[in-house]
């Protein structure tokens, strides 16, 4: 019996020591590129299996549930879309987009900035309408457990996070951080002629200048843009709103008008 189980026992070592010797022989430039070729193919079946619409979210294997006391609100969610710009119908079709993919139960509002532009086409315009989100948000007296700033670029994203208790995403944030998890590298796609350097900017401030590979001004946007005469706002806004950036001598916070 015993000579039975070395036999055995040879058997088994004969192909472990003809594997030891073949990997011996293997070079490092044979492991690195071995290696890539593993990682390259294992980041392709993430994205082709995650990257779609609840590939993480309903996917047991990755998603990393709630605890138990908490998975009633996750059911339950309140969250606040805050429209920076003064375009009623953006705001509109953006809850109408959020409500598709939001979970089931999920209570879904959306408000409009009081005042600044109808686009953002400008750093200026991106500076009120940051102004217009902290005002729109300090304003709801609506119940919420997040907030989102649904617009890109994400202008007053900072202040909202200072301000608010529960937490903040803004769209753009959100957007370059998914893209970089997709992908090795993004483009983005805008409509102002400003934006293209202004985002190139906003996705500097994240520390990912290298990820982003091109910057992109569509014709068809910057005609949107291009009609829109914001001179006027700017200036009319600017002139309204100047007292609700100051405080007057006595230091008592001058009435809103």
């Amino acid at each position: 019996m015993r000579v039975c189980h070395l036999a055995a026992a040879g058997v088994l070592l004969l192909p472990l020591c003809a594997a030891a010797a073949g990997i011996e022989s293997i070079t490092a430039s044979e492991s690195v590129t071995a290696l890539k070729t593993a990682l390259n193919q294992g980041t392709t079946h993430a994205i082709k299996s995650l990257g779609v619409t609840d590939g993480f979210l309903k996917n047991p294997k990755v998603k990393i549930p709630l605890p138990p006391t908490l998975q009633k609100a996750e059911s339950t969610m309140r969250l606040l879309m805050i429209n920076p710009n003064t375009t009623a119908s953006i705001t509109d079709l953006v809850l109408k987009t959020a409500k598709r993919f939001a979970s089931k139960g999920t209570n879904l509002r959306a408000v409009t900035g009081a005042f600044g532009p109808r686009y953002i086409a400008s750093r200026v315009g991106y500076a009120i309408a940051g102004h217009a989100a902290v005002d729109a948000f300090a304003n709801d007296r609506g119940r919420k457990d997040a907030v989102v700033l649904a617009c890109f670029g994400d202008p007053g994203l900072a202040a909202l996070k200072e301000i608010a208790k529960v937490p903040v995403v803004g769209m753009a944030d959100a957007s370059i951080l998914q893209a970089c998890a997709m992908g090795n590298r993004f483009s983005i796609v805008t409509g102002g002629e400003r934006w293209k350097s202004m985002l190139e900017e906003f996705v500097a401030s994240h520390g990912l200048s290298s990820r982003l590979a091109s910057g992109r001004a569509n014709r068809m946007l910057l005609a949107i843009e291009s009609s829109n005469r914001n001179g006027s706002w700017a200036t009319t806004t600017i002139r309204r709103r100047s007292s609700a950036l100051s405080t007057n001598a006595s230091g008592t916070p001058p009435s809103r008008t």
